[in-house]
């Protein structure tokens, strides 16, 4: 694990319980969050990922425009429920890039996805 690694929180889905999203409670959007403190700078990018063990996929890309702040992301909620299987899980991890250089990948966050 990378210094920045260590540096960076891991983001968290704000629907989810105890590490448990339960998709059918999902209306449009799930909302993920990704914590931004004195690591970051203004500018910075700042891009969401989330895969799903059943072949989803999406991403989001925002700038950082204050420091501290909370960088909320709307997940649309087919990313968890299309495909939906017994036993199925999402990741969520973010990258940082300033300018052309890459600062690294946050600690991943696992979710257990539950109908």
């Amino acid at each position: 694990m990378t210094a920045q690694e260590k540096a960076l929180r891991p983001p968290f889905l704000q629907e989810a319980v105890e590490g448990v999203l339960y998709v059918d409670q999902l209306k449009e959007y799930a909302h993920g969050q990704v914590v931004i403190d004195s690591n970051a700078s203004l500018g910075d990018e700042i891009t969401l990922k989330v895969w799903t063990t059943t072949g989803n996929t999406w991403s989001g890309t925002q700038q950082v425009r204050t420091v501290p702040t909370v960088l909320e992301y709307e997940i649309p909620a087919g990313t968890f429920t299309k495909n939906m299987q017994s036993e199925a899980g999402a990741t969520l991890q973010y990258s940082v890039k300033r300018g052309t250089q890459d600062l690294g990948d946050s600690p991943v966050t696992k979710i257990r996805l539950v109908k």
